[in-house]
């Protein structure tokens, strides 16, 4: 697994990569970072050319100042695909990675090949998250450090993970709070401002004419969202990972790859 980088308007978007064949894009949830997909990179690598993207203003991409929105993302990932060479690829991510790609695949249905979307719904993210990101960005911003590393071990506590995972993993779970830490403190609002931008595409994915994989961690607070969707995308189907909560390419690294592996093996056939 190797990292690299490309530009696109002047901004530096970092990703690792591996294998080669098919494109398939993985893009992580909003304070995740890039080798939340290790495993998935390692292991989905022999029959694809994978790619996990660092989303702005984290790891080791760069950020405009003057913030982004979620249309910016969704117009940004076409545009990746096309700097990649490629004209159309396997898109998915967690999170605000699956949020977008659905995105990306209702607005520009030709890029996109295959869809992944795990632990992220239609709808739009509740006020009272917003209001909690916001506070969060704030304190990520301008806090010290023992302020800042409390918030999010706080943070990850309370919803990232399924129970007994941060207590069974301490060394996994200190890397993924140090990996947080290290996003750029000037990005920090604006990073946590995206969820405030979704509307509800419960209407518009029905539209979805692609294979989709759904995957929802059991544990995660909105896993109901998952036979809704599987209802009403048409090609999709469900996966349910036992005992994962929202940061579920954690919590069950190897489940997860074997679900987009067996649900790749299809659409390649």
């Amino acid at each position: 697994m190797r990292e690299a980088s490309l530009e696109l308007d002047g901004i530096n978007w970092s990703y690792v990569e591996a294998g080669s064949g098919p494109l398939l894009l993985l893009f992580h949830g909003t304070l995740s970072y890039k080798e939340a997909f290790a495993e998935q990179v390692a292991g989905l690598s022999d029959a694809h050319r994978v790619l996990a993207f660092d989303w702005p203003g984290h790891g080791g991409s760069g950020f405009d100042p003057a913030g982004w929105t979620v249309e910016d993302l969704v117009d940004a990932v076409p545009r990746l695909i096309e700097a990649l060479g490629a004209s159309s690829a396997a898109i998915g991510g967690f999170s605000q990675g699956g949020a977008i790609s659905m995105r990306v695949a209702i607005e520009h249905p030709d890029r996109v090949d295959a869809l992944v979307v795990m632990n992220a719904g239609l709808d739009p993210v509740p006020a009272a998250a917003v209001e909690a990101m916001a506070a969060l960005g704030e304190l990520l911003a301008t806090g010290g450090e023992d302020e800042r590393r409390t918030a999010l071990e706080a943070h990850q506590a309370k919803f990232l993970h399924a129970p007994g995972w941060i207590e069974g993993n301490p060394e996994a779970a200190a890397e993924e709070v140090d990996r947080m830490l290290a996003h750029p403190r000037a990005a920090a609002r604006s990073v946590v401002a995206i969820p405030a931008g979704y509307h509800s595409i419960e209407e518009e994915v029905g539209g979805i004419e692609l294979p989709t994989l759904v995957i929802w961690g059991e544990r995660d607070v909105r896993a109901a969202w998952g036979p809704r969707m599987e209802e009403l995308i048409p090609k999709a189907s469900l996966r349910v990972i036992p005992e994962a909560g929202h940061h579920l390419t954690l919590d069950a690294p190897e489940r997860v790859t074997e679900a987009i592996d067996s649900f790749l093996d299809e659409v390649d056939a």
